[in-house]
């Protein structure tokens, strides 16, 4: 995750579901395995070659959930916040 500008999403459903779902997860209104789900669900939805960064961002997002969720327990929530901050700010930089 960078600072650089970012064109507008060409997906901004898809970006604004994942905005809602950091923030339920945040919030504790949404479980790690549906969050994480949405992650991927995302992921996969992104297809324009503009935004592959984008696509490996979630990917890799979804892959560190993956890790936390097999690690010790004790660092799952932080690990989780961790990446739904980070999602949610990525997300936030391509909306327009």
């Amino acid at each position: 995750m960078g600072t650089r500008a970012v064109k507008p999403t060409v997906y901004p459903e898809q970006v604004g579901r994942m905005l809602r779902a950091c923030a339920a997860y945040r919030e504790g209104d949404l479980a790690f395995e549906v969050f994480k789900a949405e992650v991927w669900r995302c992921a996969c939805a992104i297809e324009a070659c503009d935004e592959l960064d984008f696509r490996e961002f979630l990917q890799c997002a979804e892959a560190r959930l993956d890790m936390a969720q097999f690690g010790p327990e004790s660092e799952l929530g932080g690990q989780a916040a961790e990446v739904a901050r980070e999602v949610a700010a990525e997300c936030a930089r391509r909306l327009p």
